[in-house]
């Protein structure tokens, strides 16, 4: 009996921590990874070279938007295009 409950807190707790890491939205060891150690090598770079490092972040973040904002657009356009073709 006592293997048995065991066995159930087991699987519990496995499934919440997974449901954790999909409430950040990293499904993968390797995408946390990833991130973390961008952290830190952005972090470490701040700390060595603070303005270009600042302005190198501020010009990929620019970058960032001015894209994304582009591929927003494309698809509320795209999404609109098939609202009026379903009418």
């Amino acid at each position: 009996m006592m293997s048995m409950e065991r066995i159930v807190l087991s699987s519990t707790s496995s499934r919440s921590s997974e449901g954790t890491m999909e409430s950040f939205g990293v499904r993968s060891w390797k995408t946390l990874a990833f991130v973390g150690l961008t952290s830190l090598v952005l972090g470490v770079s701040l700390l060595h070279w603070p303005t270009i490092t600042v302005v190198a972040v501020a010009l990929l973040f620019a970058g960032y938007t001015i894209v994304d904002e582009f591929l927003v657009l494309a698809a509320a356009t795209r999404t609109a295009a098939l609202e009026e073709t379903r009418r």
